[in-house]
């Protein structure tokens, strides 16, 4: 029963476009983290022995945020890891600027895409999702949503929250795993193969969930070291 329910699985994704297989994957990505998303404000964040006195030490990139606890910093992170997903994974893949262009606008984005030296293939695959829905602009309202969210569920200013998604972005876009799964992922839909695609978008999902998670680890480690000195 199990390998025909696979093979069935199979067929299902390989009979539709790898692209409504990716927006289908991505779908449910998200409806299972938005059963989540009201119950953050209601998570209190105890980090330290400080709880949210708790401080960002000035190293690496989080030296743009000492201003910021790292409690609050923790709970913000929260908040952006149940608005991420496939999309957003794609966006940071492209870009290291990709914040300051989604905040900028949608026409930034048409203007990066013509200025990457993108492979021909790769062309290819933005052409096929621009006769649906565009993952850039998906991730970009996706962004937007964890700024005005952070904003209102922590004392983070709005110019805070871009700069945390700004060392996100960067993070994203230097991890190994979540390059290597996008090329992949970005290739399977060249390809038009909806089976590689949905098990790819999946892994993407994944991925980005674990830098958020690394971040976050980042943020206890700071405060367990406070504890000790």
């Amino acid at each position: 029963m199990k390998l025909i329910f696979e093979n069935w699985r199979k067929f299902e994704n390989n009979s539709k476009d790898a692209v409504d297989v990716f927006w289908e994957i991505h779908e449910q990505k998200q409806s299972q983290k938005k059963q989540l998303i009201k119950e953050v404000s209601a998570i209190e964040f105890d980090i330290g022995p400080e709880g949210a006195r708790g401080s960002i030490q000035p190293v690496g990139p989080w030296s743009a945020l000492v201003a910021v606890s790292a409690t609050t910093a923790y709970a913000a992170l929260n908040i952006a890891a149940l608005n991420a997903g496939t999309a957003t994974g794609i966006a940071f893949f492209l870009s290291t600027s990709a914040i300051p262009l989604m905040l900028a606008g949608g026409f930034a984005w048409l203007a990066l895409k013509t200025k990457l030296k993108m492979p021909s293939w790769m062309k290819n695959v933005f052409n096929k999702f621009s006769k649906k829905e565009d993952p850039l602009k998906v991730a970009q309202n996706s962004i937007r949503d964890s700024i005005s969210q952070i904003v209102a569920q922590t004392d983070m200013s709005e110019k805070q929250a871009e700069t945390l998604m700004k060392i996100v972005n960067d993070a994203v876009n230097e991890d190994e795993q979540c390059r290597e799964i996008t090329s992949r992922l970005l290739k399977a839909i060249e390809a038009d193969d909806g089976d590689n695609t949905a098990a790819l978008a999946a892994e993407l999902d994944e991925a980005v969930t674990h830098v958020y998670e690394s971040l976050m680890q980042q943020l206890k480690d700071m405060s367990q070291g406070q504890e000790d000195n």
